[in-house]
């Protein structure tokens, strides 16, 4: 059993994620379509990336026994920076489309991806059988409270936008 300290990194991980996945499903489909993809397109980089985040998922499942959990996450954490670093440097549909494939950007507001199945067996591997329920409720309730967060969060774009916009147009006397 690893120190307790993992496992608190294991929910911070969870939280910080969770925060970003809730942010990006509000915010993903208005930013393509404030970069000109109309509605099939979005749909397209939205199917892509759930055929790559499932496709994916079966392929750490698949390999994972034979490698050390934290490297993966680690490969799985270098991968989601890769991905949010590329993202918006491109335009085309179908580049887009490979990006959201091959990363592990999800249009959905459950807890999809690469990095989900390495946590839980990091955590059932950590803990002891009388903890290990408690330790999932918690890991789960910081998921979902982190995602809902995140999906308020996506808002302040807008708002902030909206009050530098009348506070300028008010100093302009308009």
């Amino acid at each position: 059993m690893t120190a307790p300290s993992n496992i608190l990194l294991l929910y911070c991980a969870r939280g910080a994620r969770g925060f970003g996945d809730g942010f990006a499903t509000i915010v993903l489909p208005a930013y393509l379509t404030l970069i000109g993809f109309d509605s099939i397109e979005i749909g397209i980089v939205a199917t892509a990336s759930l055929l790559g985040t499932a496709l994916s998922t079966l392929a750490v499942g698949t390999i994972a026994p034979r490698y050390d959990l934290r490297t993966l996450m680690l490969g799985g954490a270098g991968l989601m920076m890769a991905t949010g670093l590329a993202f918006p440097n491109f335009n085309d549909v179908m580049l887009v489309a490979v990006v959201a494939f091959v990363g592990t950007i999800n249009p959905s507001t459950g807890d999809l991806g690469i990095l989900v199945p390495l946590e839980h067996a990091m955590l059932a591997r950590d803990v002891s059988d009388q903890q290990r329920t408690r330790t999932f409720a918690r890991y789960s309730l910081i998921g979902a409270l982190s995602m809902a967060v995140g999906a308020l969060a996506a808002a302040v774009p807008e708002l902030l936008g909206s009050e530098s916009c009348s506070t300028s147009m008010q100093r302009l006397g308009c």
